[in-house]
């Protein structure tokens, strides 16, 4: 007996086509050399039907119809990372819609609760698509840290002059009155932008996890090992 070098080895990574119609697997056929990575091989969905081999070309072009995906809740769609940029999947009409295009790498797509934006990760931070508008919104500001100090104010004998100043200015009732609603406008200016979050020099984003009304968000980080030297 052959074995393996008579009907091909065990399938590996197999997933649905967007419309249902093929299966999509890695294989190595029969007769190959064990030696070969497994190629990209497809299958239509129905009795008797025989693989055929999915070119490197197809592959690179059409590889977001069989790549691993993240099902919507109502079962309806599947959102699909690939090659740094990402698809969404009608599985009832068969069709794919391209939702980004950019230079940068998303990765991590989850739908939101009621399935009508896609949640993803871009540049270490979390973004959310509308599905119906396309509209883009950046859900947190990561920024590697540490955060900065504000070092505006003097310290010192010169500190305690500036002080002396600032109380001087503060007596007068037009001036306070200004500083107030510029203070004021400022708070309500920071009160809708996003509240930075300061990560480790070499701390990463490696997962995130939406709750189910949308409200709140769980960042996993990671920080590589550090290499270590010996002397000899």
């Amino acid at each position: 007996m052959r074995g393996p070098e008579l009907y091909g080895r065990q399938p590996d990574n197999i997933h649905w086509s967007a419309d249902s119609k093929w299966i999509y697997f890695t294989w190595l056929g029969p007769g190959t050399d064990w030696r070969e990575r497994p190629k990209q091989f497809r299958v239509r969905a129905v009795p008797g039907a025989k693989p055929e081999r999915v070119s490197t070309q197809q592959a690179d072009t059409t590889g977001y119809r069989f790549a691993p995906s993240e099902r919507s809740h109502n079962g309806r769609y599947s959102v699909v990372e690939f090659n740094g940029d990402l698809f969404i999947n009608d599985l009832s009409a068969g069709k794919t819609r391209r939702l980004t295009q950019t230079v940068e790498t998303e990765s991590n797509p989850q739908f939101s609760a009621n399935d009508k934006a896609v949640f993803f990760v871009r540049g270490n931070n979390i973004y959310s698509i509308d599905l119906s508008s396309g509209f883009l919104r950046q859900v947190t500001d990561i920024r590697q840290g540490p955060a900065p100090v504000d070092s505006s104010r003097a310290q010192g004998q010169r500190g305690r002059l500036e002080q002396q100043q600032r109380d001087l200015f503060e007596s007068v009732r037009d001036r306070i009155r200004l500083d107030s609603l510029a203070r004021a406008e400022r708070l309500l200016k920071d009160s809708l932008g996003l509240k930075p979050v300061y990560l480790q020099s070499s701390e990463q984003v490696s997962d995130f996890s939406i709750s189910p009304t949308g409200t709140s968000l769980l960042i996993t980080t990671r920080t590589p090992a550090s290499p270590t030297f010996r002397s000899t």
